[in-house]
């Protein structure tokens, strides 16, 4: 899942979230370079510092450079050059932003990030996937709605999304399940993009319950 998302954040008390991020990172991306960061308080100097950060290539060998930042305060006008980054990131680079509670994002940004609920236990860690829930928490003409939407503005984190939202439904089902034979099935097929990926996509759509 942080494969697909440029970058996700999570709220926590705890005074040092490294190790347990530098944990999480590793279970999901190979080859990762890691960048870390503690402020009292993000700014528009602090983040323009970043973004200097998050246009290099990641060195030698690997694949994605990890800009991981824990901050207590973050102010309005580095979120806004936050969210402008987001709006074209660096292909080769994820941030990962560990907010001290109450901080609060502005909804434009939240809207960017994908949220984190971290635990000690990292089987017990999950990341919010929102675009799923939006997917299979609504009725069958809101979905192929959403199916078109996406295609146009052909967004890949959406459909990674809903690829890793799948997995995890199937995962959760009993082999009994109605439809679950025909939603495995068409799993395996999701990674196709163009036409036919709408079609199944609308497959996946009048298969899953309605809700």
């Amino acid at each position: 899942m942080i494969a697909s998302h440029h970058a996700l954040f999570c709220y926590s008390t705890a005074v040092d979230n490294s190790l347990l991020i530098k944990k999480l990172i590793a279970t999901e991306l190979p080859a990762v370079e890691i960048s870390e960061y503690k402020f009292a308080q993000l700014g528009i100097t602090e983040v323009r510092s970043l973004l200097a950060v998050a246009y290099r290539r990641p060195q030698d060998n690997y694949l994605y450079r990890v800009v991981v930042v824990e901050t207590s305060q973050i102010t309005n006008e580095a979120q806004q050059a936050f969210l402008k980054l987001l709006e074209d990131p660096p292909e080769t680079t994820r941030f990962f932003l560990c907010l001290a509670p109450p901080v609060k994002l502005i909804p434009t940004l939240r809207s960017r990030l994908a949220e984190v609920k971290l635990d000690t236990d990292l089987e017990k860690t999950t990341i919010a996937n929102k675009a799923w829930q939006e997917f299979y928490e609504t009725t069958m003409a809101k979905r192929l709605e959403q199916i078109t939407n996406q295609m146009k503005k052909d967004n890949p984190e959406w459909f990674s999304d809903i690829q890793a939202g799948l997995t995890k439904y199937l995962q959760e089902q009993p082999p009994t399940a109605k439809g679950r034979t025909e939603l495995a099935r068409l799993l395996p097929f999701m990674g196709s993009r163009g036409s036919s990926s709408k079609m199944l996509l609308e497959e996946i759509a009048f298969t899953l319950p309605e809700r």
